[in-house]
């Protein structure tokens, strides 16, 4: 008898602009529902709190029919992903998280590309950037990428693992 894979959340940790969305919307195109949290924030008009009760729900929701989610949020504090975690249990679904671990500098130059905001992308100045580095909880027991190259090598392997 073939063994049923299990689903899996996969929670994505990183400042702006270190490639986060851009690693999602791969997966999504392999048939992972891509909770784009900043753009659900957006549209809706929610307070980082009433977003994540509203992704929560949506999780738990896609996780029950057996579907894979990727969550693209800052995902900054140990707080929020604890709070997914819990989600992903209660579903018995995998849980992973991937921190974009970027140098400042290299993230500071990509937001000084971008003119305006675009496609769910809201331009964020570079001094709440840095605010947000300076609070930012490193996740431990994660896959560090650093590289488009290490970004694309994951999306590979979750593929394989959760296709």
């Amino acid at each position: 008898m073939k063994k049923l894979k299990k689903n899996i959340i996969i929670v994505l940790a990183g400042l702006p602009y270190s490639g986060k969305s851009s690693f999602a919307e791969k997966l999504s195109r392999a048939g992972f529902l891509h909770v784009w949290a900043t753009k659900i924030k957006k549209e809706m008009g929610f307070t980082d709190e009433d977003m994540i009760r509203f992704a929560k729900k949506i999780i738990t929701q896609e996780l029950k029919k057996g579907r894979n989610v990727v969550f693209d949020f800052l995902n900054h504090k140990e707080s929020i992903r604890s709070q997914i975690e819990v989600v992903a249990k209660k579903a018995h679904a995998d849980y992973e998280v991937v921190y974009f671990n970027l140098p400042i500098e290299t993230i500071l130059r990509r937001s000084s590309r971008q003119k305006s905001e675009h496609n769910g992308r809201t331009k964020i100045s570079p001094a709440i950037i840095r605010d947000i580095a300076n609070g930012f909880e490193i996740p431990k027991k994660s896959p560090n990428v650093r590289t488009r190259d290490e970004a694309d090598n994951l999306v590979i392997e979750f593929i394989k693992r959760y296709s």
